[in-house]
């Protein structure tokens, strides 16, 4: 999991070690779940997507009103076709 922290924005990316697919964007955004172990780092807004070039890996972006004071602990995970996660 690689991540970067840019003004009021992180963006991380992820690669899972198999493949899932999707039925229409709506399920494959609902995928890949997140919280943050810390309620003060939650995000304005957030979203998780599977990269359109490599299936495997999965991109998250988190924006804030503003910009984060501490590096955030966030915990994803995802459950689809009984196979489950935590990253």
């Amino acid at each position: 999991m690689s991540s970067t922290n840019n003004v009021k924005t992180i963006y991380l990316k992820t690669r899972l070690d198999r493949l899932f697919t999707f039925a229409n964007e709506a399920e494959m955004s609902q995928f890949m779940k997140y919280s943050f172990y810390d309620s003060a780092q939650q995000p304005v807004s957030g979203f998780c997507r599977q990269s359109q070039a490599d299936q495997y890996e999965f991109q998250c972006l988190f924006n804030y009103a503003k910009v984060p004071d501490q590096p955030a602990n966030i915990r994803l995970s995802y459950d689809k076709d009984g196979f489950q996660g935590f990253l």
